[in-house]
């Protein structure tokens, strides 16, 4: 039990440490993320509601534009990143992209599911997975490992 709290607190306190060093990164990730999940919930929205679609059909459809929106901002505006796109980092934050989609689909099937609009469970399931997403992006689709940029 002792090492099992040792391992929470070394965790914990590595995740504020990571957040400190972070931040404005993080609050540039996460305005861009809002910005993304927006775009999304309006698309989805109108294919769902003007179209006629069914709200996951219309979730894959705007999957494309909403990730390439995605991919220009961070990697530009919130990693800073200022050399030329190199195809590895868009196949990398593609990956990642997915990965992150399909838990928030999932996380969107179950809060409509237990009753909630879908369109609140879209918005949602997006902010939950929003942590996870920032970190895989900024060590896997963009391979930053050291301090902030």
């Amino acid at each position: 039990m002792v090492a099992f709290r040792r391992n929470n607190n070394s965790v914990l306190m590595h995740l504020i440490s990571l957040i400190r060093r972070h931040r404005a990164e993080i609050m540039r990730f996460l305005t861009v993320g809002a910005a993304s999940a927006l775009l999304n919930t309006l698309i989805i929205v109108a294919f769902t509601e003007l179209l006629g679609l069914h709200y996951l059909l219309s979730y894959l459809l705007c999957f494309m534009a909403v990730t390439a929106f995605g991919f220009a901002m961070n990697r530009h505006w919130t990693f800073r990143i200022a050399s030329e796109i190199c195809l590895i980092d868009l196949l990398r934050y593609f990956t990642t992209t997915v990965v992150g989609t399909m838990a928030a689909m999932g996380g969107s099937v179950g809060l409509v599911a237990m009753g909630a609009p879908y369109y609140v469970a879209v918005f949602a399931a997006s902010a939950l997975v929003a942590p996870v997403n920032f970190v895989a992006h900024r060590l896997y689709s963009f391979g930053l490992d050291g301090e902030a940029q």
